[in-house]
C-alpha cells in the first residue's frame, strides 16, 4: 500500500464504515444494516427528555431533511432558535438517539467533524416520537 493513500481522505469526503480515517470499528455502527427503530423508546425518550425532544423538534421545523448532521452545525443552530443546550448534552441526545437506531453518532477523528449520520428521514423523527401526534408530550405551562 503507498504510504500517500493513508491520508487521502475516502470518496465523498466523509468515512463512511469501520477503519475508515482510524475511527475504531468499536464506535461506529455499521452501515450496511439498518437497525430497526426502537419506537416505543423513541417515544418514551421524546415523553421523558427535555434534550431529546429539544432537538427532535429543530428538524421536525426544518425545510429539508439532513443526512448527515454536523455537531458543531446543530449547536449554532440550537442557539439561533433560541433552544441553546451544553454540548455534552447534544453528544449524549445524539449517542441516545443512535442507540434507539435513528442514526449513526460518529465522534470526529483526523480532521473529520463529530456528526450524527440519519437512518430516518430528519423530519419525520419527531412524527415517529409522537404517533404523528406533533403536540403530543408538550408539557403544560
Amino acid at each position: 500500500m503507498n504510504t500517500a493513500d493513508l491520508h487521502t481522505p475516502p470518496q465523498g469526503g466523509l468515512p463512511t464504515g469501520p477503519g475508515d480515517e482510524g475511527i475504531p470499528a468499536s464506535q461506529i455502527t455499521p452501515k450496511t444494516t439498518r437497525p430497526q427503530v426502537d419506537v416505543l423508546g423513541l417515544r418514551t425518550a421524546y415523553r421523558d427528555s427535555t434534550p431529546v425532544r429539544t432537538i427532535l423538534d429543530h428538524f421536525a421545523r426544518r425545510k429539508y431533511n439532513q443526512n448527515i448532521s454536523p455537531l458543531d452545525a446543530l449547536e449554532r443552530a440550537l442557539e439561533g432558535t433560541g433552544t441553546p443546550l451544553p454540548r455534552h448534552v447534544i453528544i449524549d441526545t445524539l449517542r441516545r438517539l443512535d442507540a434507539l437506531g435513528i442514526g449513526r453518532f460518529i465522534p470526529g477523528r483526523k480532521g473529520y467533524p463529530t456528526r450524527f449520520e440519519w437512518n430516518e428521514k430528519s423530519m419525520h423523527v419527531q412524527r415517529i416520537a409522537t404517533a404523528g401526534e406533533p403536540n403530543a408530550f408538550e408539557q403544560p405551562a
